[in-house]
């Protein structure tokens, strides 16, 4: 989509052996823990590029709810919805919420976000 290639492509332009562009090969490997290790210390390093550090942030929550670390993932989208609200990726977080209290088996928690 539009946003995450606006995101990428500000990240390409960085070195190859950027955290950012690590991060991405990982987690297209489905190397998720390490690629949630790489997408922090990116965030850290880029933390004045608010479109690229939404996509990052989204991107850790990914990377933990892919892993089944629910809560922690919940976590990351709140923080994504509370550090970015003019994001894109806003939009998108109350539904990923709702996707990992869905999966962590909080029905309840789940039923409120949709």
């Amino acid at each position: 989509d539009a946003e995450r290639s606006s995101a990428v492509g500000q990240a390409s332009r960085l070195s190859s052996g950027d955290e950012f562009n690590i991060a991405e090969k990982l987690y297209e490997k489905n190397k998720y823990a390490e690629a949630e290790v790489n997408y922090r210390q990116a965030s850290n390093k880029y933390e004045k590029n608010s479109v690229l550090c939404a996509y990052i942030q989204n991107q850790i929550g990914e990377c933990l709810s892919k892993q089944g670390r629910y809560k922690e993932a919940v976590v990351e989208y709140e923080n994504l919805k509370g550090k970015y609200s003019n994001s894109p990726f806003y939009a998108e977080a109350d539904y990923k919420i709702a996707r990992c209290f869905y999966e962590g088996k909080e029905y309840e928690k789940a039923g409120d976000k949709f």
